[in-house]
């Protein structure tokens, strides 16, 4: 799936497969995944496919809500540095975190909610 995103943005097959290849390894998804069904990957796996599924397209606007959340620490860095590729290349994200580091890598403004839900 993640090779045919890089496909629709113009790749030749040969080079959005190297790509993929590359940024699952980035991610840490091992080998013996790439040709399985997703339904075999832990949480965090599926999390961290999820968002290089996001990104592939290069997307103008982002949402995201607590993409770091639940994964170790290596995982939710190499996380934040894509999403701020992303934000480099000029992605507008908007997003729920929860995590200061987040905050402070990815956030230009802020607006801090408080009181309960109802």
């Amino acid at each position: 799936v993640l090779r045919h995103r890089y496909i629709k943005r113009g790749l030749s097959e040969s080079d959005a497969l190297n790509v993929s290849r590359e940024r699952l390894d980035k991610v840490g998804i091992s080998r013996g995944l790439w040709n399985m069904y997703p339904s075999t990957f832990s949480g965090g796996e599926k999390q961290r496919v999820n968002i290089l599924l996001a990104l592939a397209s290069e997307p103008r606007l982002l949402l995201v809500d607590e993409p770091t959340a639940s994964l170790d620490d290596k995982s939710k860095r190499i996380i934040l540095e894509l999403l701020l590729e992303a934000k480099k290349r000029g992605t507008t994200m908007i997003g729920v975190f929860h995590d200061q580091e987040s905050i402070q890598t990815l956030a230009d403004q802020r607006y801090v909610m408080e009181g309960e839900a109802q």
